[in-house]
């Protein structure tokens, strides 16, 4: 790059239909202390999504975005947003399987959410981790202190359907199938391991992936 300030760049577009992980599109969060709290959703797309003209032009859009901020020939230790789980190590979470490609997304402002039928939706339980829906977004490059990618702000989601939710909870039937015992060696003397009592955060999800692919 020059040593002028680079211009800003943006790729608007609309995803296929998704499952959504990590949702936290109703209240802001910080992800690390010393951060500002924003809004933010990893998408997953499976087989069926990728082979949609939706995706094709998120593709497009996003190496438009890159080569119009790098050049043609992308620097080599670019960063895309299209994630590979099984490459990435990440398909211990929830619906991160072989197979999908996720790509997480931010926002400082609110996404609005709307169903099928223009109705908004205002709170977790309607829209949350494991339903499916699609959604505008916007590809932004960035080059800050050596690392270079593009950014994915999330603008607006539509729910399509609810699908099995994603939690890092325990089921009940899982709870009460185990061993009761109380311990006073091996735990916390409140019947389970420390890590069963970790706080979680509102959404019930184990914690977003990182960033960090080429395009899908």
């Amino acid at each position: 790059m020059s040593g002028n300030k680079p211009k800003r760049i943006y790729k608007k577009c609309m995803t296929p239909k998704f499952r959504a992980a990590f949702a936290n599109v109703f209240k802001a969060k910080a992800i690390q202390a010393d951060q500002d709290p924003i809004f933010s959703m990893t998408m997953l797309f499976d087989e069926a999504a990728r082979q949609t003209p939706e995706y094709k032009q998120m593709q497009k859009s996003a190496m438009e975005a890159a080569q119009e901020f790098f050049g043609q020939k992308l620097p080599k230790n670019f960063n895309s947003p299209f994630k590979d789980p099984v490459k990435e190590d990440k398909t211990n979470l929830s619906g991160f399987d072989p197979g999908v490609i996720y790509m997480a997304t931010k926002s400082k402002d609110k996404p609005q959410i709307i169903d099928t039928e223009g109705r908004e939706l205002i709170t977790q339980n309607e829209f949350a981790s494991g339903d499916y829906a699609r959604a505008t977004i916007t590809f932004s490059p960035y080059d800050y202190l050596g690392k270079k990618g593009l950014t994915v702000y999330l603008n607006n989601i539509q729910m399509l359907e609810q699908g099995e939710r994603f939690s890092g909870r325990a089921s009940a039937a899982d709870d009460f199938s185990i061993d009761t015992t109380f311990s006073t060696d091996s735990d916390n003397g409140m019947g389970g391991t420390q890590s069963d009592f970790q706080m979680q955060d509102e959404s019930g999800d184990e914690g977003a992936p990182d960033d960090g692919g080429f395009f899908g």
